[in-house]
C-alpha cells in the first residue's frame, strides 16, 4: 500500500488555501524532494497551489479544467508557480516567460521520466505529476479506490 502523507519542507512554500496541509503519495513525495533540491541549486523556490484532491467540484476558476483520471486524485500531481530572484511566475509566465533555470528544472524533472503539464495538448503550465496516470492506469486506479473510499481521503 503505497500512503497519502502530509508533505512537508522547509524549502518550498505553499499558498495560504491549502491552510499548511499538502497531501501526497508517498512515492510522488520522494519525487517531489528532488524537484525541490534542484529547484534550490538554480535559485528556484516552488509555490504550491494543490496536490491530492479528493474530487474537482470545488475547483472555481481552475486554469485547465481537471481530467477524469488526474494524477492529483492519487497524490501524484502538484500545480505550482516559481519564485525566482523576486518574481512570481503565475500560469500565464509558467507558459510563455520562463527564465533559463526554470526551463532547465523543467527539463531535469521530464529526464526523471515525470511530465510537465506546459507540453500537454490543453497546456497546464503549473502541473507537475509523474505521469501515473499513462504508465500505470491499474495502479491509479487501485490507489483512487483505496485513496476515495478510505476515511483518510
Amino acid at each position: 500500500m503505497t500512503s497519502l502523507l502530509l508533505y512537508s519542507n522547509p524549502k518550498i512554500k505553499l499558498n495560504p488555501s491549502l491552510n499548511g496541509s499538502l497531501l501526497l503519495n508517498s512515492d510522488f513525495a520522494d519525487e517531489l524532494d528532488l524537484l525541490v533540491e534542484e529547484a534550490e541549486k538554480l535559485g528556484i523556490t516552488l509555490y504550491i497551489n494543490s496536490g491530492f484532491r479528493k474530487d474537482s467540484s470545488h475547483l472555481q476558476g481552475a486554469i485547465v479544467p481537471p481530467a477524469k483520471m488526474s494524477n492529483h486524485f492519487v497524490g501524484c500531481a502538484i500545480d505550482c508557480n516559481m519564485i525566482q530572484k523576486g518574481v512570481f511566475y503565475n500560469s500565464e509566465m509558467m507558459a510563455t516567460e520562463k527564465s533559463d533555470e526554470i526551463i532547465l528544472l523543467i527539463k531535469k524533472w521530464q529526464e526523471m521520466g515525470n511530465r510537465w503539464g506546459g507540453h500537454f495538448a490543453t497546456i497546464d503550465s503549473v502541473h507537475f505529476d509523474n505521469g501515473l496516470n499513462v504508465k500505470n492506469p491499474d495502479k491509479w486506479n487501485e490507489l483512487y479506490l483505496e485513496y476515495h473510499t478510505s476515511q483518510m481521503a
